[in-house]
């Protein structure tokens, strides 16, 4: 079972690497006009690393525990960009966003799904194993071939990401 948990994260390092540096990036964006530090670093950058720890760590969580919501993570990360942008860019529009969770979650999660449609097409599921079993496979056999409804850019993004053939649906 470990030797799977090890082959899991191996195989999901692209998407957390992506992941985790878009979190960073949004975290600073977030915040770019405190003016403070805490613990001795720009507020800014503080709370870059502790968005990129969180949003990592749930990234990871989410490939493990729930591998077929892990095409969603890049795109989810796209769209807190846009919207960490739109925040920097826009100040009126970001203390808004920023002061109500609610609101940041669903803009972030609406563009998201957007986005993700966008980037890979359809991806269809196979069927659902449970962790043991996935994480057994992972050990043996690594993943298997994702299958995607989309044109080849689509295919090829999400079989360089997945680490993975995607084949056409």
């Amino acid at each position: 079972m470990w030797a799977g948990l090890r082959n899991a994260v191996y195989l999901e390092r692209r998407r957390l690497y992506f992941v985790t540096l878009m979190a960073f990036a949004a975290g600073i964006l977030f915040y770019a006009r405190l003016n403070f530090q805490i613990l001795g670093l720009p507020a800014p950058f503080f709370i870059g690393l502790f968005y990129a720890f969180v949003i990592g760590t749930a990234g990871l969580m989410v490939c493990i525990f729930a591998p077929s919501f892990r095409f969603m993570l890049e795109a989810i990360a796209i769209s807190r960009l846009a919207v960490a942008f739109l925040a920097f860019f826009a100040p009126a529009i970001g203390d808004t966003i920023i002061a109500s969770p609610i609101l940041n979650a669903c803009i972030v999660v609406g563009f998201g799904v957007s986005i993700s449609r966008l980037i890979h097409g359809r991806i269809t599921s196979p069927a659902r194993l449970g962790l043991r079993a996935r994480l057994r496979r992972y050990a043996s056999e690594g993943r298997t071939n994702v299958r995607v409804t989309g044109n080849a850019w689509q295919r090829s993004y999400v079989g360089w990401m997945d680490d993975a053939v995607a084949v056409a649906a």
